[in-house]
């Protein structure tokens, strides 16, 4: 008799004890906040080197039809081998669009703690720094989500890149 007690005392009457469904809550709360942190993290490596106001792309597409220098920034760091070949078919695409015909491109590729340009190498501070203040920037990355400032873009490239995703034309 004392034993039906005790069970009765724990149960909910749902066919799991209150101790079950309090670690249960405890642990979908725990994974909530640390996949808000992994994500906030992202967030933050994506506009590590972009300050200011996010804009639309309309904003960024007038400011891009003006420019006579784009930069385009493929981020390496961190990538795994389909998301580093994804980026880099990003830039190429970008380079080759339409939009930027007649346009003086740059390229730059951040891996680990090097920059390489056509020139040579670098450092990574001193490629982001002359894509951010001498024209407009396309910064394609691993992630998924694409952001626009008015003179810069952020693009994510990540595993479900397809063949001319990030082509542009300017009207």
């Amino acid at each position: 008799m004392a034993e039906k007690k005790k069970d009765k005392e724990k149960s909910t009457g749902l066919g799991f004890d209150i101790k079950t469904a309090v670690v249960a809550v405890i642990a979908i709360i725990a994974i909530f906040f640390v996949a808000s942190f992994m994500l906030g993290k992202e967030m933050r490596m994506e506009l590590e080197y972009f300050k200011g106001e996010l804009a639309n792309s309309s904003a960024f597409s007038q400011s891009l039809a003006s420019a006579n220098k784009v930069y385009i920034v493929m981020d390496l760091r961190e990538a795994n081998e389909t998301q580093r070949l994804n980026i880099m078919q990003c830039g190429t695409d970008f380079a080759g669009s339409e939009g930027l015909v007649n346009k003086e491109i740059t390229t730059y590729a951040l891996e680990k703690d090097v920059c390489t340009t056509l020139e040579g190498m670098t450092s990574i501070e001193t490629c982001v720094n002359n894509a951010l203040n001498n024209g407009i920037g396309f910064y394609i990355y691993k992630g998924n989500s694409t952001y626009f400032f008015k003179d810069k873009a952020i693009v994510g490239a990540g595993g479900n890149y397809q063949y001319k995703n990030c082509d542009i034309s300017v009207k």
